[in-house]
């Protein structure tokens, strides 16, 4: 079987295309893209910090210090990595929760996978909800519809 590509879509998969655009399959699969539904991408960053530690110790005494420490470039930066590993993968899009989302938004343009971004939202008692609340409605406002966010 090959498969004809047209303008970065499947065009027709049959036996025996001519054509320049074609892609043989003799002895592949195809398979549609995956969808990571649940990531905080930037987090790449943290990976092997305090292993086999409880998940309290973990999150309060290495990740969180950890992602105090993040800027926006940090974000940014690690946001094309984890794109990167995901696409090696067979993931074209991925849900994110994470914080500066703008830099998140900006690393999915630059790299081309497709996303869904939010800044993550806890009620944790601060009072801070709100304002995440409006940082989400601004996100939205600004990149929804932009090419494939």
């Amino acid at each position: 079987m090959d498969m004809e590509i047209k303008e970065g879509r499947i065009k027709r998969i049959q036996k025996d295309i001519k054509s320049q655009n074609y892609i043989d399959l003799t002895g592949k699969m195809i398979m549609p893209g995956f969808v990571n539904t649940h990531t905080h991408a930037a987090m790449v960053l943290a990976r092997g910090i305090a292993d086999d530690v409880p998940f309290d110790k973990w999150l309060y005494e290495f990740v969180l210090p950890f992602e105090d420490k993040l800027d926006e470039e940090a974000v940014y930066w690690a946001t094309l990595v984890a794109q990167m590993e995901m696409a090696r993968k067979g993931i074209i899009a991925f849900l994110d929760m994470y914080f500066h989302s703008e830099m998140v938004a900006q690393a999915v343009v630059d790299f081309g996978m497709k996303a869904v971004i939010t800044r993550g939202l806890v009620d944790d008692g601060s009072g801070n909800d709100q304002g995440r609340l409006e940082e989400n409605l601004q996100l939205f406002e600004k990149w929804n519809g932009y090419k494939d966010l």
